[in-house]
């Protein structure tokens, strides 16, 4: 009987513990809520309205040169796979690109 009682127990124990389903956007969620954003987007702006390298940097990334190598980049079918499968996972990969594409005039 009490061997009974232990096997019981650990299925209990174990069905308990059981790890549950969580998506990829949800680990996504939570690394970017151990991130300190107000004080990175500081530091961002901070080097964008100071730093010559960094504005000469977001210059490039705004031109016809880098807006070539973004075209060509994505046109890559494992590219295109990957952001499928991210998709596919729930993460909105399309959508954060366009709004990169957007803040760079691409």
């Amino acid at each position: 009987m009490k061997i009974a009682v232990i096997v019981i127990a650990c299925l209990v124990a174990t069905v308990a513990c059981a790890p549950t389903q969580i998506s990829l956007n949800d680990d996504f969620d939570d690394f970017v809520a151990l991130l300190p954003l107000n004080d990175l987007l500081d530091l961002a702006f901070r080097y964008l309205l100071s730093d010559k390298e960094v504005q000469q940097a977001l210059l490039y990334l705004q031109g016809a040169e880098f807006a070539s190598v973004w075209d060509q980049f994505f046109a890559l079918t494992a590219v295109r796979d990957l952001l499928d499968y991210l998709e596919d996972a729930g993460v909105p990969a399309y959508d954060s690109l366009n709004e990169v594409a957007g803040f760079l005039g691409l």
